[in-house]
């Protein structure tokens, strides 16, 4: 016999070098001592897992896209999600602060307090000056478009 006899046995291959016997999966590369069934050496001889290739990082646009999909499978809408967010009462006039978790509480009251990057005149002001904003004439909301306008 060779010193690297090989021949198929069933379903297992069966490899000699020496006094060495291993069985292995046809096309494996991790080898099955002999006397052991496939599922005695599971994780033995797992091999190490390749590194999965790195996703490219996504642009600020394809992440809005990603989470204006994800507030949709939700079943609201943008500006029902902002309501949500911000109200103190429910349409009965019952306290809902009492139902919010400790990372909405501090998201919110961190953004309304000025701490993040990004204050609420700003975002305010953002909107106001979209050019997608149109608010109804003799509105309170086309008021303040005029006054945010005249800086």
């Amino acid at each position: 016999m060779s010193a690297r006899h090989q021949r198929s046995t069933g379903n297992l291959a069966r490899k000699q070098s020496g006094n060495w016997v291993e069985y292995s999966a046809p096309n494996s590369d991790s080898p099955t001592p002999a006397g052991l069934s496939r599922l005695q050496t599971e994780g033995l001889h797992s091999p190490s897992p390749s590194p999965s290739p790195r996703k490219a990082r996504e642009t600020e646009a394809e992440k809005i896209d990603s989470i204006l999909a994800h507030i949709r499978q939700k079943h609201l809408t943008l500006p029902r999600l902002l309501y949500l967010l911000f109200r103190e009462k429910d349409e009965n006039g019952k306290d809902v602060r009492s139902n919010r978790s400790r990372s909405h509480i501090g998201t919110v009251s961190s953004f309304l307090q000025g701490a993040s990057e990004n204050k609420v005149t700003e975002i305010v002001d953002l909107m106001y000056r979209n050019r997608y904003s149109r608010p109804p004439p003799d509105t309170f909301e086309s008021g303040m478009m005029q006054v945010l306008w005249r800086k």
